[in-house]
């Protein structure tokens, strides 16, 4: 979950904020499950499927969208680390008999010069809602 922190001003006007994304007040989707590795698409390895439930409140689903975000790794105001990457979600099939529980199926990363091998979060969005972050390795 986020929340950022903003500290600025010199005594005696030192200030403090904390930022909530307003997402963070609506029903979020929840993943089930979901690989701890993930390889990269090639003719030996292909997509991979994730199960996400969505909370009781949330209304029914627009299309889910998939993606993955390397930790961060910052030191002097830089991160020489930082990756995002949309992953195209090739099919959402809900669950027989309980339409808050979908199946995805996720097409990886093709090219390990984007996403180097590695931990990555794993986010899932319906909507204007974030899932909370799942980690799996990429390689």
């Amino acid at each position: 979950d986020l929340h950022s922190n903003f500290v600025g001003g010199t005594s005696p006007n030192d200030s403090y904020e904390v930022y909530s994304p307003p997402y963070m007040f609506l029903p979020r989707p929840f993943i089930r499950s979901s690989p701890a590795i993930v390889g990269y698409t090639t003719a030996a390895a292909g997509a991979f499927t994730v199960l996400v439930e969505l909370n009781p409140g949330s209304q029914s689903p627009p299309p889910f969208e998939a993606v993955l975000m390397r930790p961060t790794s910052v030191t002097h105001h830089f991160d020489a680390e930082q990756r995002y990457l949309d992953l195209e979600v090739t099919a959402s099939v809900m669950t027989p008999g309980n339409p808050k529980r979908w199946t995805l199926t996720i097409n990886p990363p093709s090219d390990p010069t984007l996403m180097p091998p590695g931990y990555y979060m794993l986010f899932i969005r319906s909507g204007a809602t974030v899932s909370a972050a799942r980690t799996v390795r990429l390689q």
